[in-house]
């Protein structure tokens, strides 16, 4: 896997076998020649679990692998293909120790791509619907990356928040700068060793956290969160930076959502510290009561609906970037200004050709990966391999085999209601309420108007 012409997109790490390991939800893509491809997978079972797809196929998942190569296709036409692969849920950290193409293949690097990295909770690791099915490839960061036509990668994980650790040991303000994805050991804390920002570097990044901070205080969740900016425009000085009013959970604190007043303050703090790279994006209205599959988390509707308005806000925004940037409005959705200084940073040109892989034993051309270059141009050299957890598996929604999902960690809101709208959208429950006081109030029930307008205020508009 050290073939410079496999390009990854987030984090990986060299295995002592020549190997890698992708840790979080990152992974890679290649251009070769000839008619099949295997992927070589060091440890059989969940921990492996990853899906793929080829020449921008359906992608498949596999959820319990198999040690040893599997076969990823066979019997495809001759000439040029490519292949994508990505660790599938937020527990997999698959250790690769080779590709295997046709005896002869040529291994050529795919067009170069703006990157964005997805930073969040549960809702960002892919878990959807009422079954907490971990499903990256339906998740709205996948989607929103496919539609940029960005390379991505995401840093999330089910139930931890700015400040709260869920069922990590670590909270989203140090977990992000580990090299280990996560450890349910708290004992283990100190030992994590540091993860190197330098070896990748995103052009965007979105920040979806605050949703499971709800414990927290408002002053301590919006310190945290100005902390977790600066600590990320250190690492990524050039990186445009969204933080999201966060997603999930229903609106029921009149339109500031889950710390939405401390966000903005957050990235405010920022701004006027000189950051103009750093945009609070609105997501008020994004979102209908029949988008969510609970009252935190949403459907595969619910994700489609957010990438198709994320997509065309991010795209506004980089549109304008050198002016007054509208962000937030999406597909829709409610619009917050906010004045970007320069352009954002862009993708390079498209990279060409590359040498002939070396050939395997049985007349295949076998790649076993070290100095591979990453999306970002630099080439990884981590000596340090991460440890292997017990993860946290999807369910399987009909592609190939299934395994047991668990709670990802994120309980809903004390008397939350999933029945009450969100915010900023129109309901069913608000249309009802205007008809009978409208007809009492014809009635000259005046007294009754007052209380439609009380209710009103209770449910949402």
């Amino acid at each position: 896997m050290d073939h410079d012409s496999i390009t990854y997109y987030g984090r990986w790490e060299h295995l002592d076998n020549g190997g890698v390991q992708l840790n979080f939800q990152s992974g890679f893509e290649v251009i070769f020649t000839g008619t099949s491809a295997a992927v070589g997978i060091e440890t059989a079972g969940s921990a492996s679990e990853y899906m793929y797809s080829i020449d921008g196929g359906e992608f498949v998942r596999v959820l319990n692998p198999t040690a040893g190569y599997n076969t990823l296709a066979t019997g495809l036409a001759a000439g040029e293909h490519t292949l994508t692969f990505y660790a599938c849920n937020q527990g997999a950290r698959n250790r690769i120790t080779g590709l295997r193409f046709d005896s002869g293949a040529v291994l050529k690097k795919v067009p170069d791509k703006k990157t964005i990295e997805f930073i969040g909770d549960s809702i960002t690791a892919g878990w959807i619907g009422s079954g907490y099915i971990n499903w990256l490839y339906k998740c709205y960061t996948w989607q929103t990356a496919q539609k940029l036509g960005f390379g991505f990668n995401v840093v999330a994980r089910g139930g931890i928040g700015i400040l709260v650790k869920g069922s990590d040991a670590l909270n989203m303000s140090d977990r992000y700068f580990r090299a280990i994805p996560y450890s349910e050991t708290i004992g283990k804390n100190e030992t994590y060793p540091m993860y190197d920002t330098s070896r990748y570097t995103p052009d965007y990044i979105v920040v979806n956290l605050g949703t499971n901070d709800r414990s927290y205080s408002s002053s301590e969740v919006e310190e945290a969160y100005t902390d977790f900016l600066a600590a990320l425009r250190e690492s990524y000085p050039s990186a445009t930076i969204f933080a999201l009013r966060p997603l999930g959970g229903r609106d029921i604190t009149g339109g500031d959502g889950y710390f939405k007043k401390e966000i903005i303050s957050a990235v405010n703090a920022r701004r006027k510290a000189g950051d103009k790279n750093v945009v609070f994006m609105d997501t008020t209205g994004w979102v209908e009561v029949s988008d969510f599959a609970d009252q935190l988390h949403f459907n595969y509707e619910g994700n489609e609906h957010i990438a198709e308005r994320l997509a065309a806000a991010i795209e506004e925004y980089i549109e304008s970037a050198s002016g007054t940037a509208t962000t937030g409005s999406g597909s829709g959705g409610t619009s917050s200004s906010a004045t970007a200084s320069g352009t954002a940073t862009t993708g390079s040109t498209a990279e060409t050709p590359s040498p002939t892989a070396g050939t395997g034993d049985s007349g295949t051309t076998t790649v076993n990966p070290t100095n591979a270059t990453d999306s970002s141009g630099t080439t990884g050299n981590d000596p340090t391999a991460a440890t292997q957890d017990s993860p946290e598996t999807g369910e399987s929604s009909g592609e190939t085999t299934a395994s047991v999902p668990t709670e990802p960690g994120v309980e809903p809101p004390a008397g939350t209601d999933p029945s009450l709208p969100v915010s900023g959208t129109p309901s069913r429950l608000g249309w009802i309420l205007g008809g009978i006081a409208a007809g009492l109030l014809v009635l000259g029930g005046g007294g009754f108007a007052l209380w439609y307008f009380v209710l009103r205020k209770k449910f949402g508009t």
